[in-house]
């Protein structure tokens, strides 16, 4: 069963409302004004993986009705830090506010606060193949009930990470790339213009590539969400794209990626091409491998 895409919005390394472009790295998040979806007061409190979250989540048009599907390699890492930190400097006074608020869960279950929803909320942790699970359990829902779901993906970045790459001789051109960011989907069972006819997560590089090749795409979409850049493999005729180019590297850049195709697929040319059918092809290390097969309806 194919599922539609209504909506899409991310906050990444792009410029808001401008045209997509390649960006050269290191390239910071470029912030949207959070007040314009969220109370000021309530922005103080807020990590920027639950701004980033919230922010694209409404944008992407999200109701109260809708259940909220979403993946996250990390999770809400400032948090994290802010937590162990304390634990190492004062172990017996230490907050559990940040504790709280690392967890997983905290963005999609800030979302529902946010619109007073009381429906299916699950996030998803399989690394950077993290949004594929997410999509994958969104088209089993509405294969079960009609109406609308929320995917996407959230993640945060921290200063750390460039030390453990360091410390695993990665080099500075992958480093640099390191990002964060969200994307959010409004996907349905009602036809719109852009349909996702397949989502797989495949547990080998030949099964991945044998699923883009049968897909017939007319583009691929290529990235890497882990730490060290796998090269992409040859997919013979069909031209290939790096999504990281635009998005820079993190475990759920593949949400950011749908959502590009997304709007590649509404008409706008990125990079010279306007292709009717993309295949995102994500690879996490040498390990998870996530396919997704959009296209013009």
């Amino acid at each position: 069963m194919k599922a539609y895409i209504h909506h899409a919005a991310s906050v990444s390394v792009q410029p808001l409302n401008a045209p997509i472009q390649a960006v050269e790295f290191p390239a910071d998040v470029q912030h949207p004004d959070y007040k314009d979806r969220i109370p000021p007061a309530k922005i103080r409190r807020m990590g920027s993986a639950v701004k980033m979250g919230i922010w694209s989540a409404l944008e992407a048009g999200a109701q109260s009705e809708d259940p909220i599907i979403m993946g996250s390699g990390l999770g809400c890492l400032k948090d994290s830090e802010r937590f162990l930190e304390g634990l190492r400097g004062a172990p017996d006074i230490v907050s559990p506010t940040p504790f709280i608020q690392s967890t997983h869960n905290t963005v999609s279950g800030q979302i529902a606060l946010h619109l007073g929803n009381h429906l299916y909320n699950i996030t998803h942790t399989q690394n950077g193949v993290s949004f594929e699970a997410s999509l994958i359990d969104a088209m089993l829902w509405l294969q079960e009930k009609q109406g609308y779901v929320m995917v996407g993906g959230v993640e945060e970045h921290i200063p750390l990470l460039h030390e453990i790459a360091d410390n695993l001789n990665v080099n500075s051109s992958t480093r640099d790339a390191y990002s964060e960011g969200s994307a959010f989907l409004r996907v349905g069972s009602k036809p719109s213009d852009v349909a996702i006819s397949a989502c797989t997560i495949a547990g080998s590089r030949e099964e991945a590539v044998e699923l883009v090749l049968q897909s017939k795409a007319e583009l691929v979409l290529t990235g890497n969400s882990g730490p060290v850049v796998m090269a992409a493999p040859s997919f013979g005729p069909v031209p290939t794209l790096d999504y990281t180019r635009f998005t820079g590297i993190h475990m759920s850049n593949s949400a950011q990626a749908a959502a590009l195709a997304f709007r590649m697929l509404s008409g706008e040319s990125i990079d010279h091409h306007q292709p009717r059918k993309v295949a995102i092809f994500n690879q996490y290390l040498d390990a998870s491998f996530g396919v997704t097969i959009l296209e013009q309806n």
